[in-house]
């Protein structure tokens, strides 16, 4: 049995439908009062007061904006190396794959193996797209040349 947040053996207050006749007041309280510390020749703290003589001056200067600047840019040929998988599965994957590492390579900061990666992934993809592009003209070729020779193989 739950005790919906009532001591054991305790029980809720009885239900009424008075609504209660005051508001409850609450007291003001007052603020408390900062405490400024006298301090010789230089008033209560105010800004702009010159410091005491034989103090060290204390020179309070806004924080500026940092500009991080970003590593050389690597061109991974990510997209490309994408395209080039319709044009040679084999070679458009492993270009696929060296963009990749490209990619990790610049997260790490290694700036020289994410360039040598790219370049490498770069080639694969035009490699890939040129070869694809050369042996669909070779079969379109090859139907063209059949077809007009009439083949009579399966006659």
């Amino acid at each position: 049995m739950e005790n919906n947040g009532y001591a054991q053996g305790e029980q809720p207050p009885p239900y009424s439908n008075e609504k209660p006749t005051a508001e409850p007041q609450l007291q003001p309280q007052p603020y408390p009062q900062p405490q400024l510390q006298p301090q010789p020749y230089g008033g209560y703290g105010y800004p702009n007061q010159p410091p005491a003589p034989g103090q060290p001056a204390v020179v309070m200067v806004a924080p500026e904006a940092q500009v991080m600047k970003a590593g050389p840019e690597v061109e991974d040929n990510m997209i490309i190396s994408i395209v080039s998988i319709f044009f040679c599965c084999l070679l458009g994957i492993i270009a696929t794959i060296k963009a990749s590492d490209s990619k990790e390579a610049l997260k790490r900061g290694d700036i020289e193996t994410a360039q040598r990666q790219a370049s490498t992934a770069g080639k694969l993809a035009k490699a890939a797209i040129i070869i694809g592009i050369v042996c669909c003209a070779i079969s379109i070729v090859s139907s063209i040349i059949s077809a007009s020779m009439g083949s009579s193989r399966y006659d």
